[in-house]
């Protein structure tokens, strides 16, 4: 009797469990290479078609097709000038997006999109104790929009929310 035959025989009997395909290799000295290789030499041998490799292999191609639509699709959609000002205090806020807005207009955009995030953790500190503040850099950017910015500026809203939701406002110039 062989190797592999007594050290199935005995497998049987201990009810060994295998928690992978690789524990059990492993355990019979099987290497999966050669299994592979075994495999489809008698397939080829033979003429007969693995349905199973085809099918992945067509999975794969649709996968990465999509994946390679969607990104074009995305960079023609947004191939907007973008700012995110998350995270920033109000001061650094003010600046940065009066900037942005001046230097859009001076570029002569159509839209832009601006980042603000949807206040979910904002908060500001008095003393030691922190308050939640809310959407304060949305609110902060609407305000400047309708003091400062509103001639310029034909209309604005959240876009989809791929593209940021409530955490964002696509605006667009006259």
């Amino acid at each position: 009797m062989s190797k592999k035959k007594k050290r199935l025989k005995d497998l049987l009997k201990e009810e060994k469990v295998f928690s992978s395909i690789e524990d059990f290799n492993n355990y019979y000295g099987i290497n999966r290479e050669e299994r592979d290789e075994k495999i489809e030499s008698f397939l080829a041998k033979y003429n007969i078609i693995d349905k199973d490799k085809l099918l992945e292999e067509e999975i794969k191609k649709e996968k990465n097709r999509s994946t390679k639509k969607r990104k074009e699709k995305e960079q023609i959609e947004l191939n907007i000038d973008t700012l995110n000002i998350r995270g920033l205090t109000e001061e650094d806020a003010i600046i940065e997006i009066r900037n942005f807005l001046n230097k859009s207009l001076a570029s002569n955009k159509r839209q832009v999109l601006i980042i603000h995030g949807k206040g979910e953790r904002s908060k500001i500190w008095q003393g030691s104790q922190s308050i939640f503040k809310g959407a304060f850099l949305k609110d902060l950017l609407y305000f400047i929009i309708e003091k400062e910015y509103k001639d310029v500026i034909e209309y604005y809203y959240h876009p989809e929310e791929k593209y940021g939701g409530e955490g964002a406002t696509l605006i667009f110039f006259r």
